[in-house]
């Protein structure tokens, strides 16, 4: 994944300060975004994204 280098600078400040690794940051973020994105739309049916 790509991010702009201010983007990189701060995403990696945030997950030290959080005692995660980027990869686990991002993992948590992704993970969230999933959960509000169900909670307003509906459950994803996994079954359509293969």
């Amino acid at each position: 994944m790509r991010l702009e280098p201010t983007n990189y600078i701060k995403f990696s400040f945030i997950s030290k300060k959080n005692r995660r690794s980027m990869a686990a940051e991002l993992e948590l973020l992704v993970e969230q975004f999933i959960e509000n994105y169900e909670t307003q739309n509906g459950e994803i049916p996994i079954e359509q994204n293969k």
